[in-house]
């Protein structure tokens, strides 16, 4: 062929190959943001598996309940050994406890059951005398305080990592004080050039990254 056809069909190969490219190229990348939104509907979607009775009891939250295991037994799902066997444990109203034990014992397991992750495969837990099934979920998280050894941290200023602990109310300064001071977070932040506004993330600008104590605070 001639010169002219040989660079007009080599140069029409090239585009043609860099135009399959970018398609590919926008394919692909289009089916991971389908990974991420078929993951964003399927959480959506879910169902809560704890509901409340339609007679669930209401708490009381300014009264401090007793909680009684009652001959609990757990055994993880696909596991044989139990992790408790008829356990009987009773916490009175204003009691402090503390769960000491080697790794394994079972002491975030109890505190899982407890805060109804898990349903013991016999026995009871009773809250103030009544079974923690038939008490009203938010209820009894509104008298829960509960820190794991991983937990996740927020880029968000400091009100917002306090507040969203409970998301049904919108604290004002005087709850967020108190709360600073019940934790014994309000000599940090009064520390902070930015006080509650200040960003616990340091990408941000004069932002702070807090020690892993404080973030646990």
């Amino acid at each position: 062929i001639s010169l002219e056809r040989y660079f007009f069909f080599f140069f029409s190969l090239l585009r043609i190959s860099g135009a399959l490219n970018n398609i590919f190229g926008t394919v692909a990348r289009m089916q991971d943001g389908f990974l991420f939104a078929n993951n964003y509907f399927t959480f959506f979607d879910r169902q809560p598996r704890i509901v409340d009775q339609l007679d669930a009891i209401r708490l009381k939250k300014s009264e401090t309940p007793e909680v009684v295991f009652e001959n609990v037994s757990f055994t993880y799902p696909g596991q044989t050994n139990p992790v408790f066997n008829k356990i009987n444990l009773t916490i009175s109203s204003g009691e402090h406890v503390a769960l000491v034990g080697e790794n394994g014992a079972g002491k975030s397991t109890l505190i899982k059951l407890l805060l109804r992750y898990y349903l013991p495969d016999s026995g009871r837990i009773l809250i103030n005398g009544n079974d923690l099934q038939d008490i009203e979920i938010e209820s009894w998280y509104a008298q829960l305080a509960t820190l794991f050894q991983d937990f996740n941290h927020y880029p968000f200023p400091i009100h917002e990592n306090v507040e969203i602990g409970d998301s049904r109310v919108k604290p004002n300064q005087k709850m967020l004080s108190s709360a600073a001071k019940f934790g014994n977070l309000d000599k940090m932040i009064g520390e902070y050039e930015h006080g509650w506004n200040t960003v616990l993330d340091p990408s941000f600008k004069q932002e702070v990254e807090p020690s892993v104590g404080q973030w646990q605070r």
